[in-house]
């Protein structure tokens, strides 16, 4: 039961975890969100 959780999750992780992990290590999504709120207001 590793085999087919991982390899569920992999495909999960890598679709949200690519977006999420540009946006976290290069603090663009952080920033993008404190710019949109800033903008907004």
């Amino acid at each position: 039961t590793t085999s087919p959780c991982h390899y569920r999750i992999q495909p999960h992780l890598r679709r949200d975890g690519r977006k999420e992990d540009k946006g976290t290590k290069k603090d663009g999504g952080r920033k993008s969100r404190r710019s949109t709120q800033a903008r907004t207001m």
